[in-house]
């Protein structure tokens, strides 16, 4: 078991790449056309095709937003047509319309080209070491429900 200033190091190490993931996240969506996606939509987005037909409310719980932040999110991405909210009794079910799919797996498919790219520059054996910790790493965070990346 690790240390506690080990496990410090490390929280300190992951916090400091999120910034970079998240600028990887927002060049990809970037290079979508015409219909462009930001960082917190794609979270969404993500989140919706993992968990379809989710309340809206239970969404942003997901995303770690108020539900009155996440409402302005899925009307703008309502009227993009990316996805559909559906009644359910007295909540609002949330789901990624073919549109959707195909802008937020474009997203991906580019963030993939992007970061395998990157990670190309790793000799094999450290890529599997970084492959083993993130797999690791998603063991122990598991409990902070999120969609995709």
């Amino acid at each position: 078991m690790a240390t506690t200033d080990e496990a410090e190091r490390a929280a300190l190490a992951l916090l400091s790449v999120t910034p970079h993931v998240t600028k990887l996240i927002q060049d990809a969506c970037e290079q979508l056309h015409p219909q462009s996606l930001t960082v917190p939509q794609f979270r969404l987005l993500g989140a919706v095709i993992a968990a379809p037909d989710k309340a809206l409310a239970d969404v942003a719980r997901t995303l770690g937003v108020s539900a009155p932040s996440t409402s302005v999110m899925v009307a703008r991405l309502e009227h993009a047509g990316l996805v559909k909210k559906v009644k359910s009794g007295r909540s609002v079910k949330l789901r990624a319309t073919a549109k959707g799919r195909k802008a937020y797996s474009m997203c991906i498919d580019g963030l993939i080209g992007d970061i395998s790219a990157r990670l190309n520059a790793l000799d094999e054996d450290k890529l599997h070491n970084v492959q083993d910790v993130l797999g690791e790493l998603g063991t122990v965070l598991n409990d902070a429900e999120i969609g995709s990346p």
